[in-house]
């Protein structure tokens, strides 16, 4: 497995940049006595440098603009995830950093200014439909969750009105029990249901971010690819993680729920990066 870092810096990231973009992978953070140079797979530059078309997509202001727009961060990362995915590999893809980052805007945002989640959903549809061996059918399904407080939580599953709250789901063998999974024929299934499991995140607002999600979100998508010569399934995912932001409560000004809230987003990044580190 290869790990890929990279860094994005979106629109609405900071009121003031204290980082400059340094092609064609490294920032430097402002300054810093030490040089403050940081050095990754691919950066991504998207505060400023950009223009707004008629329909209202985010592009490049000129030739010379370093702004990175969504299409480009599709083809620099999520290509080659959607290549795996065809080869029979398990992959997934997490957007981390500070609540307000861009993380959201980056990884699911509908609409024209589309993320890497709706273009993927895109290219497997455009592959699977100009395929032209005829012993081979394509199914794909899929699935949200979300990782609230500790626990497991289905996004396609109403709040019960009357408790107004949703149970939680049961952990067994890695997998989360009686998780919703649906058959999609279409990108259009895919946003019916993506639209229906954001409504459901659980999302509240702090200073530093009017909308700050308090629940790590995971869209996962199941290829299979079922070969009628052979008998055999070729079976894939990918899960697509939009991780809750890290945040200082001094800065957020949470307090009771949020405080507790953003306790406990800390303490399992913390124990996501030592996985990652230790892998």
């Amino acid at each position: 497995m290869t790990w890929h870092q990279f860094k994005v810096f979106s629109p609405n990231a900071q009121k003031k940049n204290v980082l400059e973009y340094v092609k064609p992978n490294s920032i430097r953070i402002v300054n810093d006595k030490k040089g403050g140079l940081k050095v990754y797979d691919h950066v991504f530059w998207s505060c400023d440098g950009y223009k707004e078309r008629h329909d209202g997509y985010l592009e490049p202001a000129g030739e010379k603009s370093d702004y990175a727009d969504q299409e480009r961060i599709f083809q620099d990362v999520g290509k080659d995830l959607l290549d795996h995915l065809f080869q029979g590999y398990n992959c997934t893809l997490f957007a981390y950093g500070q609540t307000g980052s861009g993380k959201s805007y980056t990884i699911m945002e509908r609409g024209v200014n589309k993320g890497i989640l709706p273009r993927m959903t895109d290219s497997i549809f455009e592959i699977a439909n100009s395929n032209y061996d005829q012993n081979i059918e394509y199914q794909v399904s899929f699935s949200m969750a979300e990782i609230y407080n500790e626990k497991v939580y289905d996004l396609f599953t109403e709040i019960n009105s009357k408790q107004n709250e949703r149970t939680a789901l049961k952990i067994e063998n890695c997998k989360a029990k009686n998780l919703s999974c649906f058959p999609v024929a279409n990108s259009n299934d895919i946003a019916h249901y993506l639209e229906k499991g954001y409504k459901n995140r659980s999302i509240a607002s702090t200073n530093m971010n009017e909308y700050s999600s308090r629940a790590h979100t995971i869209a996962t998508i199941y290829l299979a690819q079922i070969s009628t010569t052979e008998k055999s399934t070729l079976k894939s995912q990918i899960n697509i993680v939009d991780l809750a932001g890290s945040e200082r409560a001094a800065k957020t000004g949470a307090k009771g729920t949020r405080l507790e809230e953003g306790g406990k987003i800390n303490r399992s990044l913390m124990h996501l990066g030592t996985v990652i580190r230790d892998f």
